[in-house]
Protein backbone atom coordinates (compact mmCIF):
# COMPACT_ATOMS: atom_id res chain seq x y z
CA UNK A 1 0.00 0.00 0.00
CA UNK A 2 2.67 2.52 0.98
CA UNK A 3 4.69 1.76 -2.15
CA UNK A 4 1.77 3.08 -4.21
CA UNK A 5 0.21 5.66 -1.88
CA UNK A 6 3.11 7.27 -0.02
CA UNK A 7 0.95 8.98 2.61
CA UNK A 8 -0.95 5.80 3.47
CA UNK A 9 -0.79 4.48 7.00
CA UNK A 10 -0.93 0.77 7.75
CA UNK A 11 -1.65 -0.27 11.31
CA UNK A 12 -1.29 -3.89 12.41
CA UNK A 13 -3.71 -4.57 15.25
CA UNK A 14 -3.28 -7.85 17.12
CA UNK A 15 -4.26 -9.54 20.37
CA UNK A 16 -0.73 -10.87 20.93
CA UNK A 17 1.52 -8.75 23.13
CA UNK A 18 4.51 -10.87 22.07
CA UNK A 19 3.79 -10.24 18.41
CA UNK A 20 3.64 -6.48 19.00
CA UNK A 21 7.10 -6.48 20.59
CA UNK A 22 8.54 -8.52 17.74
CA UNK A 23 6.93 -6.47 14.96
CA UNK A 24 7.84 -3.13 16.57
CA UNK A 25 11.48 -4.22 16.73
CA UNK A 26 11.36 -5.22 13.06
CA UNK A 27 9.78 -1.86 12.12
CA UNK A 28 12.48 0.03 14.05
CA UNK A 29 15.25 -2.11 12.53
CA UNK A 30 13.89 -1.59 9.01
CA UNK A 31 13.18 -5.30 8.57
CA UNK A 32 9.48 -4.66 7.94
CA UNK A 33 8.42 -2.16 5.32
CA UNK A 34 5.01 -0.65 4.89
CA UNK A 35 3.75 -0.77 8.49
CA UNK A 36 3.14 2.47 10.34
CA UNK A 37 2.74 0.81 13.72
CA UNK A 38 1.70 -2.33 15.53
CA UNK A 39 -0.61 -2.18 18.56
CA UNK A 40 -2.45 -4.52 20.92
CA UNK A 41 -6.22 -4.42 20.45
CA UNK A 42 -6.89 -4.89 24.17
CA UNK A 43 -4.61 -1.98 25.15
CA UNK A 44 -5.36 1.73 25.56
CA UNK A 45 -3.21 2.34 22.44
CA UNK A 46 -6.05 0.94 20.36
CA UNK A 47 -8.55 3.38 21.87
CA UNK A 48 -6.11 6.24 21.30
CA UNK A 49 -5.73 5.22 17.64
CA UNK A 50 -9.51 5.20 17.18
CA UNK A 51 -9.84 8.63 18.81
CA UNK A 52 -7.05 9.98 16.59
CA UNK A 53 -8.72 8.58 13.49
CA UNK A 54 -12.04 10.19 14.44
CA UNK A 55 -10.33 13.58 14.27
CA UNK A 56 -8.94 13.03 10.77
CA UNK A 57 -10.51 13.70 7.43
CA UNK A 58 -10.26 10.76 5.03
CA UNK A 59 -10.56 10.59 1.27
CA UNK A 60 -10.61 7.72 -1.18
CA UNK A 61 -7.47 7.06 -3.14
CA UNK A 62 -7.59 7.11 -6.93
CA UNK A 63 -7.63 3.66 -8.53
CA UNK A 64 -4.19 2.34 -9.35
CA UNK A 65 -3.89 1.17 -12.97
CA UNK A 66 -2.98 -2.49 -13.24
CA UNK A 67 -0.73 -3.65 -16.05
CA UNK A 68 -0.98 -0.31 -17.76
CA UNK A 69 -4.77 -0.47 -17.98
CA UNK A 70 -7.12 1.84 -16.12
CA UNK A 71 -9.79 -0.16 -14.23
CA UNK A 72 -13.33 0.48 -15.41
Amino acid sequence: MRQVYRQAEVHLITMSIGEVSSVRKKINDGAVMGLTQCIVASNTEYNALLEEMKQRKFSSAAPYPHRGKVPV
